[in-house]
Order: structure tokens, then C-alpha cells, then sequence
């Protein structure tokens, strides 16, 4: 059974190896780099999982027998309180077709939305199919133009919005 919850700082190592694992297995899909997070040190890993304001900071694991198998991060800025960002969304590979994805969203969401938040906001690649469909599928609609994902690549992000209604 796979348990959805939110990741402990002790386990910044456990984070770490999954981060990098999405990093190697869906290049296109994240604006970093596994080269880029592959020369942080330690403490870099470490701080990420540190005095975690649950107010602004939803670091959700998927968890399988001990093993990190799914990852989101929300994150609410001090600078808009109403709009929240969906980052680092990636299942592995033998987890897939599961609803862990799914399920790590709808956490994400619904933390999004008790704090306030009358709306969550994610990028998506361009020709990432299987997640623009389960974003769909949740409500989330396009807006804008497409952006590139980072310098130096020939990949475009849409952005996506799903509006939080309240109860």
C-alpha cells in the first residue's frame, strides 16, 4: 500500500534520491537539472526539509514499503497569499497508472486550500501527455502562452490554474 504524507526533515537523503531520480528519468519535465542538483552538497538537501512553514510549504512524498516512490512540493509565496504552485510533481516509473500522481495532487490541493488559497498553479511540458491529461482531469485549465522550460532547451511549458472553490 502506497502512504501519501508529507516528507520529515530527517529524511532530507530519502527526498534527495528522489529528487534526483525524477531529475534523471523526466529530464523535460522540471525546469532544474540532475547535473544542476547533483553538485549541491548535503546542506543544500538538508535545509530543503528544515524548519518547513506549513503555512507556505507542502513537501508530499509517496511512500512504499519504505521507499520513496512519488513526490510534489507546494509552495504558497509571502508576495500572494491566494495563489499557490504545484512543483517537483513526478511518480516512478513502476508506480505509474496507479493514482499516485493523482493522489499526491489532490493532497497538494487540498493543503492549497486550506490555507486560503483560492487557486493552484502548475507548468507542464509541452507534449508531457499522461500529466496534462490528470491535470485536466482535475479541473485544471491552460492559461496564457507557453514559456520555454529553461535556457538552452527546445521544450515550451503551458501553464495551468484550477480554481479552489470554497466550502
Amino acid at each position: 500500500m502506497i502512504e501519501i504524507r508529507n516528507f520529515r526533515p530527517e529524511e532530507w537523503r530519502l527526498y534527495r534520491g528522489l529528487r534526483l531520480s525524477a531529475l534523471r528519468d523526466s529530464p523535460d519535465a522540471f525546469g532544474s537539472t540532475f547535473e544542476q542538483a547533483m553538485t549541491f552538497e548535503d546542506g543544500v538537501w538538508e535545509s530543503r526539509l528544515e524548519n518547513i512553514d506549513p503555512m507556505v510549504n507542502c513537501p508530499v512524498g509517496a511512500f512504499e514499503h519504505r521507499r520513496a516512490v512519488g513526490l510534489a512540493w507546494g509552495v504558497i509565496a509571502a508576495e500572494n497569499r491566494t495563489s499557490a504552485d504545484l512543483y517537483q510533481m513526478w511518480t516512478s516509473p513502476e508506480c505509474r497508472g496507479q493514482g499516485v500522481g493523482r493522489r499526491l495532487m489532490d493532497t497538494v490541493t487540498q493543503w492549497a486550500h486550506v490555507q486560503g488559497a483560492s487557486e493552484i498553479v502548475l507548468g507542464v511540458t509541452l507534449g508531457n501527455i499522461a500529466a496534462e491529461t490528470l491535470y485536466r482531469s482535475a479541473g485544471f485549465e491552460a492559461f496564457g502562452d507557453p514559456e520555454p522550460l529553461r535556457p538552452g532547451v527546445d521544450k515550451w511549458v503551458t501553464n495551468m490554474k484550477l480554481v479552489l472553490t470554497r466550502a
